[in-house]
């Protein structure tokens, strides 16, 4: 397969990812509104409500977070054009190692299979990005105490 055609599947395996993980966030902050909503609605427990409600509360608060962060990730990966090729690791490059293949765009929670090659998304936050960043097939380093060689980019 043209390394192109495995870029371009790459990303919209993540990107198909990445729907599914906001479609989980979005159901669970509104299934959490939904039992805040419920706990309104009951009467005579009194600091026992309260104290769930705040929990609730905070869950609702913590997905709405989460939920806004993976938006902010989807952008990103809209902003990607597969059909570029990079020479070095850059955003939205796809790198294969002798150790892992990466996607450089958005972290994943679970590697991405695309042909029987797994993928591992890491963000430009990621610590290994940093390292990776500028490299290029034939480039050596090591990362937590494993030794890593570039053996292509693009």
């Amino acid at each position: 397969m043209d390394k192109l055609e495995l870029k371009r599947k790459v990303l919209e395996k993540v990107k198909e990812t990445q729907d599914a993980l906001i479609k989980e966030l979005a159901f669970s902050r509104d299934c959490s509104r939904m039992s805040s909503d419920a706990e309104d609605n009951e009467e005579g427990f009194g600091n026992v409500l309260n104290g769930a409600k705040a929990t609730i509360m905070g869950d609702v608060d913590r997905l709405s977070k989460q939920l806004s962060l993976a938006g902010e990730q989807r952008l990103v990966l809209d902003r990607l054009i597969a059909s570029e090729e990079h020479e070095q690791v850059m955003l939205g490059s796809v790198v294969k190692t002798n150790v892992n293949n990466f996607f450089i765009a958005v972290s994943l929670i679970d590697k991405v299979n695309v042909d029987g090659t797994e993928f591992i998304g890491i963000s430009m936050e990621a610590p290994i990005c940093s390292v990776l960043l500028g490299k290029k097939p034939g480039d050596k380093f090591e990362f937590n105490t494993l030794q890593y060689e570039i053996l292509d980019v693009f």
